[in-house]
């Protein structure tokens, strides 16, 4: 176990070595602890509202109450410019060509759920998780609310409490190296795409504590 651990403390150490001071994410960058719009070279402040997409039907939440547009619209009005948006590593490693209508079945989810999609938000149920990711995000962008893609779990589920194997390498869903490949496609997936403007590592303050506390006793 200590092997393991070992080793995924290496490639997150040598991760953090390649992460530069400055570094780039259109619109946005960061230089020393500014966060600066490229467009402009100013500062730019993130009033940012959080959009759920990692509860089990791996959609964002209200897709069944209103259209997407007027959901984002209704974001713009209340004056955020950014979505804190996040997602289960599962739905890319795991589930990425499933069809959302499929997983709405299978989950046996509400009829009056499925029915407010289909009134509301049609075309999505014929689409794949990622695909419905992919129109919230450029619809996001349409209306220029900037994103934040965050993995907030691994295996598709309520956050959090102490037993929900999602908290840490090694707990029941918390594979390492499925979750480094699950960032990995959704980095390549968005690459490029100045309406992701950040993609965060969930927990991320954990991941912190954690990593001290994995290294004091090998370096001791």
């Amino acid at each position: 176990m200590m092997g393991k651990i070992s080793n995924v403390v290496l490639v997150l150490v040598y991760y953090s070595i390649l992460t530069p001071s400055r570094s780039n994410g259109y619109p946005l960058s960061t230089q020393n602890r500014w966060i600066i719009d490229e467009s402009t070279k100013q500062r730019s402040k993130l009033v940012c509202g959080n959009w759920a997409g990692h509860l089990e039907p791996m959609l964002p939440e209200g897709l069944n109450k209103k259209p997407l547009k007027d959901l984002v619209s209704q974001l713009v009005n209340q004056r955020f410019n950014c979505v804190r948006l996040t997602y289960a590593i599962y739905m890319w490693t795991r589930y990425e060509n499933n069809v959302v209508e499929d997983t709405l079945r299978d989950l046996r989810i509400h009829k009056e759920v499925v029915k407010g999609i289909s009134k509301s938000n049609p075309s999505l149920l014929k689409m794949t998780h990622i695909q419905v990711f992919d129109s919230l995000v450029k619809e996001l962008g349409d209306q220029n609310v900037m994103v934040l893609l965050d993995n907030h779990v691994s295996k598709a589920k309520w956050c959090c409490n102490d037993d929900d194997g999602n908290g840490f390498f090694y707990d029941k869903y918390f594979d390492p190296l499925e979750w480094m490949q699950g960032l990995s496609l959704v980095g390549k997936h968005y690459a490029g795409n100045s309406v992701v403007c950040k993609k965060f590592i969930y927990f991320f303050s954990l991941f912190l504590f954690g990593l001290i506390t994995l290294l004091v006793p090998l370096v001791s």
